[in-house]
């Protein structure tokens, strides 16, 4: 059976926004007055759940909204520095051509994902589901399903990251 629905992640995984996350880490935790992430760390963060990088950090739980508020806006502001990566243009223009329903799932806010894919592609998405917390993914995912009228298992979910699942 096919899928009926494909709901793509956006940071990382249709766009690269690794660079400029990297840029805005490095005025998030002097802002917020975290620990700074050396070099050799990166690969190590990216592997680890949310609770793990938190803990890592030396972020509370008190200061996440208003860190990811700030991040928000600042990947807003530099949204111009994130490109997509090769081949997902095409990859969503295939697909809804072969009907499948289309929809993202971000942290990131809608704004940004929508002027990253730009007018023409956004046309294919039938559902964003933007500016989810780090913590609060699968509700969003299962709204989607819910509106989009799919079950779970004629669904697909692609990400970059073990949090994504």
């Amino acid at each position: 059976m096919g899928y009926r629905l494909v709901m793509f992640d956006f940071d990382g995984t249709l766009a690269d926004t690794f660079p400029l996350f990297r840029v805005l880490c490095a005025e998030i935790t002097a802002k917020f007055g975290l620990r700074r992430i050396a070099p050799h760390e990166v690969d190590t963060l990216r592997g680890m759940d949310t609770a793990g990088i938190l803990a890592t950090l030396g972020v509370s739980r008190w200061q996440l909204p208003s860190i990811m508020q700030h991040a928000r806006a600042r990947m807003s502001e530099q949204r111009h520095e994130i490109s997509m990566f090769s081949g997902m243009d095409e990859l969503l223009r295939l697909l809804a051509a072969n009907g499948v329903a289309l929809a993202v799932v971000s942290s990131n806010s809608e704004t940004t994902v929508r002027a990253v894919l730009g007018p023409a592609l956004c046309e294919h998405v039938h559902s964003f589901s933007c500016g989810v917390g780090l913590f609060g993914k699968a509700n969003k995912v299962r709204r989607v399903l819910r509106a989009a009228r799919v079950q779970p298992t004629t669904a697909a979910l692609v990400g970059d990251e073990s949090r994504d699942i």
